[in-house]
């Protein structure tokens, strides 16, 4: 039977250094940075209709009664590499994971520049179909288009803040998303076109008149200067098709061979959803994106995440409803039942919630009772399930790399003018990350990013990066284990974190692989594979280094996060 492509793609996966199992050396070659996905082909995907509601109540109610007698395994994610990386795809670009960033990088997102000017006039073209916040398209004097929205009357500033921060956060973790920003409009500012109209995401059409653009503006927060404040998202690249699913893959689309419920990247998403409190992490909210690269409708499916405007506390449905917001889904029967039966006796954290400094404009945004393992987003999320430590762990270190002045910079996206609102939300945020930091790079090593010259070994340690240990106050180990050899320990220095190799290998008996690509006519060297262990003594499990090394010369196969300090078994 011929090798499928998507066969073959898995395949490529795996050998990239996919091991579930202690000491499967990882092979001495390049590791996977760049999935295929990517590939070009002829034929965008059709679009589907999805019904508004469907999505909640798919998740909320019949597949939890599906999968109620399903007993299946959980399973490790498929995309990840020898380094315990995520490789670039249509769906994720690892950013400030992987590169450095400055802050003013951090909060102009997917935006062109980070100014907020407008460029007058803007003719407005189409209404906004459905959807919680009222708005419109428009197109401003560049040509560029772009949908505004507003905050309503109920929390004025937050919702188009938490668009602009959002989407810049998102794009700054790796994320695929759109420029959003807040700006100040002027009414005299807007056009209407001719002939606009209003087409709902059932299809039906309306006519556009200046009374849907004036509904829109006395939503909108009006300043002392008689301009409005709104938020704007400029269009994606590439022509819209239809949304993302947190599970399964696309059929029409010959590129989307693995699960999205078991890419790591979709599964970390649980831990910045839950570090920002966006509930709202449903299908809706995504976006896939035809990318053409060529003519005749030759080109790929770019997977971008779009609105997070619901993040930083929103307010919505009677007030004990939205005290529930992060610690209880919008239709929870296991908190709905236990309650009942229980007569209401379980204290619950939103028994106890409260408003903060910025009063109803962050609404119940807090660290107070902020528990990362107990989240939950307003509908079940098949993703967001299945994401287990590893995953967990490895948004963990990228949200460690993101400074208390990365945060600041994108916090001053929101352009705040309310008494206290971005103070506090400076505050909240960097409580609720220290709190993610410390429960996520506890249990896994936080050690990563080995750098090896020669027999020379450094590694960063994102405790300390992100700011959770002070550097003067971590020591390390360091034991090489060779098949057959006696355990070898290794002094490790602190600032920076590096150890010295042997120069010469202990005696291992195996296994042993030939050279790769050696010059033309050269002898390949024969590499044994050894494991390093390299450990925060204050923290219970390793970092796991697969070596292999010929004579004096030692080279890097990839790493594994044992979830315990148990020596490798061979």
């Amino acid at each position: 039977m011929p090798l499928t492509r998507r066969r073959a793609l898995l395949l490529v996966l795996w050998a990239a250094g996919c091991a579930t199992e202690p000491l499967r050396p990882f092979p001495l070659a390049e590791a996977l940075w760049v999935d295929p996905d990517q590939t070009p082909y002829r034929g965008a995907p059709p679009e589907f209709y999805s019904p508004y509601i469907w999505d909640g109540a798919n998740y909320s109610v019949f597949r939890p009664l599906v999968y109620l007698w399903r007993f299946e395994a959980s399973t490790a994610a498929t995309n990840v590499n020898a380094f315990d990386e995520v490789p670039g795809s249509s769906w994720f670009q690892n950013r400030i994971g992987l590169h450095t960033m400055s802050p003013a990088e951090a909060a102009r997102g997917a935006c062109d520049d980070a100014g907020d000017a407008i460029f007058p006039p803007w003719t407005v073209t189409a209404g906004k179909p459905d959807g919680a916040s009222p708005g419109f398209v428009a197109k401003d004097a560049r040509g560029k288009r772009f949908l505004v929205k507003t905050d309503g009357l109920l929390q004025q500033e937050r919702p188009t803040a938490a668009d602009a921060i959002g989407a810049a956060l998102f794009h700054t973790v790796g994320y695929f998303t759109p420029c959003n920003r807040v700006v100040h409009l002027r009414p005299e500012d807007l056009r209407l076109k001719p002939g606009a109209e209003i087409k709902r995401t059932s299809g039906a059409r309306e006519p556009m008149t200046q009374l849907h653009v004036q509904a829109v503006l006395d939503k909108a927060m009006k300043l002392p200067g008689g301009e409005y404040r709104v938020g704007v998202s400029e269009f994606i690249e590439g022509r819209p098709i239809s949304p993302w699913r947190f599970e399964g893959v696309w059929e029409d689309d010959p590129n989307d061979v693995i699960p999205h419920e078991n890419r790591r990247e979709i599964r970390g998403m649980r831990v910045l959803a839950a570090w920002i409190n966006h509930l709202d992490s449903r299908q809706e909210n995504n976006l896939a994106s035809w990318i053409s690269t060529g003519p005749e409708d030759v080109g790929y499916v770019r997977h971008y995440k779009l609105d997070v405007g619901d993040s930083f506390g929103i307010l919505q449905g009677p007030e004990g409803f939205h005290r529930r917001f992060g610690h209880s889904g919008y239709f929870d029967p296991e908190h709905i039942v236990l309650d009942f039966v229980s007569l209401g006796l379980i204290d619950r954290p939103w028994y106890h919630a409260e408003l903060g400094p910025a009063g109803r404009t962050l609404g119940y945004f807090s660290a107070q009772a902020f528990d990362p393992d107990a989240w939950r987003p307003g509908y079940p999320n098949p993703a967001f399930d299945a994401a287990d430590e590893a995953d967990k762990a490895w948004m963990a270190r990228i949200i460690a790399r993101i400074s208390p002045a990365h945060v600041q910079a994108l916090v001053a996206r929101g352009r705040w003018t309310l008494p206290y609102a971005e103070e506090e939300l400076l505050r909240v945020l960097l409580e609720r990350r220290r709190i993610l930091l410390e429960r996520y790079l506890g249990r896994r090593s936080p050690l990563t990013a080995p750098r090896l010259e020669d027999r020379r070994l450094c590694l960063e340690d994102l405790a300390v990066v992100g700011g959770i240990r002070p550097a003067n106050s971590r020591a390390y180990s360091g034991t090489l284990y060779g098949r057959g050899a006696a355990a070898v320990s290794l002094p490790v220095s602190s600032e920076p974190v590096c150890l010295s190799l042997p120069e010469a290998p202990p005696e291992a008996s195996g296994p042993v692989i030939g050279g790769v690509n050696p010059p033309a006519g050269a002898i390949a060297p024969l590499y044994a594979f050894f494991v390093l262990d390299v450990r925060a003594l204050d923290q219970p499990a390793p970092l796991r280094l697969h070596l292999y090394a010929a004579g004096g010369a030692w080279k890097l196969a990839g790493l594994e996060r044992p979830a315990s300090a148990e020596e490798p078994g061979w």
